[in-house]
């Protein structure tokens, strides 16, 4: 049997610990069992949710504020009751096929589109234009002379926007 000399020897041990050590930077390079895990972060969970459209605000405006097409017969609206006393209004028809709201102090006219009258003098009126959707949800509320108090609702809906329901109360006659 031949002796290996001491060079050999060394080489060999060498070679064998090297081979122990990548085997053990193999095992050191695994995150041991106990340690907490790295924590994933999804892209898109982690985003920020898209802002929501800004709703649309009615302007309040005065009588002296409506446009020339109402005249006579017309039906106003106020955010309450308190509001329609100091006449401060939100809404304006004319009792037939025009509706008026102003946004941004513009005065914006609405034509029209279904009218529903419902019993126990309920009803419904939907105007629009281009932009804007106005759908008007009132009650009779009381009667004055030649005016029916109505309360109820008037939803505002711009195109590809986000709708807003306000609550109003206000009057019909002429």
């Amino acid at each position: 049997m031949k002796i290996l000399s001491p060079i050999s020897n060394i080489a060999m041990a060498l070679f064998f610990a090297g081979l122990l050590t990548a085997c053990g930077q193999e095992n050191a390079a695994k995150a041991p069992q106990d340690a907490a895990p790295t924590p994933v972060v999804d892209p898109i969970a982690a985003s920020p949710a898209p802002a929501a459209a800004p709703q649309i605000q009615l302007d309040a405006f005065s009588q002296a504020e409506w446009p020339a097409d109402i005249n006579g017969c017309s039906c106003y609206f106020s955010r309450d009751k308190a509001a329609f006393e100091q006449q401060s209004y939100i809404y304006v028809d004319n009792f037939e096929n025009l509706g008026f709201v102003s946004i941004d102090k513009k005065m914006v006219r609405l034509s029209l589109t279904k009218e529903h009258e419902m019993p126990e003098g309920q009803m419904r009126k939907t105007f629009a234009n281009e932009q804007y959707t106005v759908t008007v949800d009132l009650k009779n509320v009381g009667q004055i002379d030649e005016t029916w108090q109505k309360e109820g609702s008037i939803t505002l809906k711009p195109s590809g926007g986000t709708e807003t329901k306000i609550k109003v109360y206000g009057e019909c006659g002429c």
